[in-house]
């Protein structure tokens, strides 16, 4: 219960920053921190700081959407935007599509953007009889 209390935790802070649309480099770096805070006050530690020190103490948790999964995230909007797709197409399976679909939104305008979404609406929703990315990030059969 409590790693899937933590989890969803890390996934709003994830919906958050995937529903900026816009994003300075600083602004990102305040991502970053905001996480480490996260991270630092649900910490076994943190936990015993507020709790009553007759109780048991906590376990450290590692929820496989996390800290890493998040920061993985946030460390791709620093990408440049040719390599944004190739972590799209590597990391599909684990991150949903409007993650992606953002992460394009704010690295590339006009024209572009559109052209690259399309092709991460085809990655996850490939023509029948496709799968995924041609030779790179397919989902395992």
């Amino acid at each position: 219960v409590w790693e899937d209390l933590i989890q969803s935790g890390y996934l709003a802070l994830l919906n958050g920053f995937a529903r900026i649309p816009c994003c300075s480099t600083e602004g990102r770096a305040l991502m970053s921190m905001d996480l480490a805070s996260f991270a630092s006050g649900i910490g076994p530690d943190a936990i015993m700081e507020r709790l009553d020190k007759s109780l048991e103490r906590p376990l450290p948790l590692s929820p496989k959407r996390g800290k890493q999964y998040v920061d993985s995230y946030i460390k791709a909007s620093y990408l440049p935007k040719s390599d944004i797709m190739e972590w799209i197409a590597s990391n599909y399976d684990d991150y949903h599509e409007n993650y992606c679909l953002s992460l394009i939104s704010t690295a590339v305008s006009g024209h572009e953007a559109k052209d690259l979404m399309h092709k991460v609406r085809s990655i996850y929703n490939p023509p029948s009889g496709v799968s995924g990315v041609s030779g790179v990030g397919q989902r395992p059969e």
